[in-house]
C-alpha cells in the first residue's frame, strides 16, 4: 500500500483507508507500514487527522524515517498488530 493511501486523500475518503489498514492489519502477523504520509501536493494527508480515533485492531503510531523520498514525507505509520 505504500505509495497509494493518504497520496490520492483527495480521490479516496477516510472509510476507503480505514477499510484498508484493517485489512492490512488482517492478513498481517505484526506491523503494517505505510509510507509517505503525505498526498500529492506534498501536504500532510487530511485523512490522518481522524485516524487515531478510528476502531483499528491494534497500536497506531507515526515514526520517523531517515529519509525524504517525496517532499515533506519524514515519516510512516505503523499499525502494531500484536498490539
Amino acid at each position: 500500500m505504500s505509495h497509494f493511501l493518504f497520496l490520492y486523500d483527495d480521490r479516496l475518503d477516510f472509510e476507503f483507508h480505514v477499510a484498508s489498514l484493517r485489512e492490512l492489519a488482517r492478513i498481517t502477523d505484526g506491523e503494517v507500514r505505510v509510507y509517505p504520509l503525505v498526498n500529492l501536493k506534498a501536504e500532510p494527508s487530511r485523512v490522518l487527522e481522524g485516524l487515531s480515533g478510528a476502531s483499528l485492531p491494534g497500536r497506531l503510531e507515526r515514526r520517523p524515517v531517515p529519509f525524504e523520498f517525496l517532499r515533506g514525507a519524514r515519516e510512516m505509520l505503523v499499525l502494531d498488530t500484536r498490539a
